[in-house]
C-alpha cells in the first residue's frame, strides 16, 4: 500500500507547490515591494508548502498503518477462529449409534453390514469382523470389508497374536506403526501399508464375544476410541441376540 501512497503524495505536492510559485509570480508581478518583501513572502510560501506536505505525507503514512494493523488483526481473527473450529472438531464426539444396523436376519450379515456402514465414518480401508464361536474358545471370521487374500481370514484364541491380545484385554487397540511385514493394501491404484491399525473387541457381560480389526490410512484419534467404546457395547448386544436364537 505504501508504494502507492509515496507517488500519490510527490504528485499532490508537486502539483501543489507549482501553483504556489503561479500564485506568488503573478502577485509579485502585480505588486511593487522591496527585495526582502519578495524573500519574506517567498519564505512563507515555502514553509507553508512545506507544513501542508508533512501535513500530507504523515496522514497517508498513518492511513497505511491503519491498514496494516487492519489487515495484521484480521490475520489474527481468522487464524483464531480456525483454530477455535479446529478445538471444537477435536471435543466433539463421533457418532456411531446410527450406523449399526437396524435390520439383520445373520450373524454374517449383520457383521458384514457394520463393517460396510462404518468404513466411510473411520476411513476403513480394509477390515474384518470375528465372533467367538459358541463351541470353542475361537474366534473366526464372520464378515470381511475390502479384504483381497483368497484365504480366509485364519481363526485365533484369545491371547494368540495381536487379536487375541486385544480381546484379552478388552480394551480398543491401536498400532499407529503398522510393521512392514503385517499387511498391505490393495487398489487399483496399487499397493501400500496402512498408517494405523486398530483392534476393537466388542464384548458382553465382560466377556469378549467378537472383534472388529481394520486398517486406515489415518491416525488413530482418542475421539475414535471413545465412539467405538461405546458403540461396540449396542454391537455385542444384537450379537448375543443373534447367537441365541
Amino acid at each position: 500500500m505504501r508504494n502507492i501512497q509515496r507517488p500519490i503524495y510527490l504528485t499532490v505536492y508537486t502539483l501543489f507547490l507549482l501553483t504556489v510559485f503561479a500564485l506568488f509570480a503573478s502577485v509579485t508581478n502585480a505588486s511593487a515591494g522591496s527585495f526582502w518583501f519578495y524573500i519574506l513572502t517567498l519564505g512563507t510560501l515555502l514553509l507553508g508548502t512545506t507544513l501542508f506536505g508533512l501535513a500530507f505525507y504523515t496522514c497517508i503514512v498513518s492511513s497505511g498503518h491503519v491498514e496494516e494493523k487492519a489487515a495484521e488483526a484480521d490475520d489474527i481473527t481468522g487464524k483464531k477462529l480456525e483454530d477455535e473450529a479446529s478445538k471444537i472438531l477435536e471435543e466433539k464426539e463421533i457418532d456411531l449409534f446410527y450406523l449399526v444396523p437396524a435390520k439383520y436376519t445373520s450373524i454374517e450379515q449383520y457383521t458384514e453390514d457394520v463393517l460396510r456402514n462404518f468404513a466411510n465414518e473411520l476411513n476403513i480401508i480394509q477390515a474384518l469382523f470375528y465372533v467367538k464361536s459358541l463351541n470353542a474358545d475361537s474366534f473366526q471370521c464372520s464378515a470381511q470389508y475390502a479384504y483381497f487374500s483368497e484365504d480366509k481370514p485364519a481363526e485365533f484364541k484369545i491371547g494368540e497374536t495381536l487379536s487375541g491380545q486385544a480381546v484379552k484385554n478388552k480394551t480398543v487397540v491401536a498400532l499407529n506403526s503398522v510393521p512392514d511385514d503385517y499387511m498391505t493394501i490393495v487398489s487399483g491404484l496399487g499397493k501400500g501399508k496402512p498408517k494405523s491399525l486398530v483392534f476393537v473387541p466388542i464384548t458382553n457381560a465382560d466377556e469378549s464375544i467378537g472383534l472388529i480389526e481394520y486398517a486406515t490410512f489415518e491416525s488413530f484419534t482418542d475421539r475414535h476410541q471413545k465412539a467405538l467404546e461405546k458403540v461396540s457395547k449396542k454391537v455385542a448386544d444384537t450379537i448375543v441376540k443373534l447367537q441365541k436364537k
